[in-house]
């Protein structure tokens, strides 16, 4: 599966429409994630972070409970970070 494909999966998953399309680019590359920020064509812009299959030499396997429990996690953290600087994360993650 492509990074596009990746992607357009996740925006899919996280429910933000994506009729008119998007565009992306690679932003930064860790241990474990790539993070892209897309801009849809309706103007709003966004980062996904897509999990890598291999991290450390090891393959990732792929768990749906796993990623929503991590992404939840992060979630919950925009929120705290943004109750006490406004601004400071993304106000939506999916």
């Amino acid at each position: 599966m492509t990074a596009e494909e990746r992607i357009r999966s996740a925006l899919r998953f996280s429910g933000v429409p994506i009729k008119a399309g998007f565009r992306f680019r690679l932003l930064a590359e860790g241990a474990w994630h790539r993070a892209y920020r897309v801009t849809l064509f309706t103007g709003e812009s966004l980062v996904v972070r897509l999990k890598k299959k291999n991290a450390y030499g090891e393959q990732v396997p792929f768990d749906e409970k796993e990623w929503i429990a991590e992404y939840e996690s992060v979630s919950l953290f925009y929120r705290a970070a943004n109750r006490c600087r406004r601004g400071i994360c993304p106000a939506e993650i999916g």
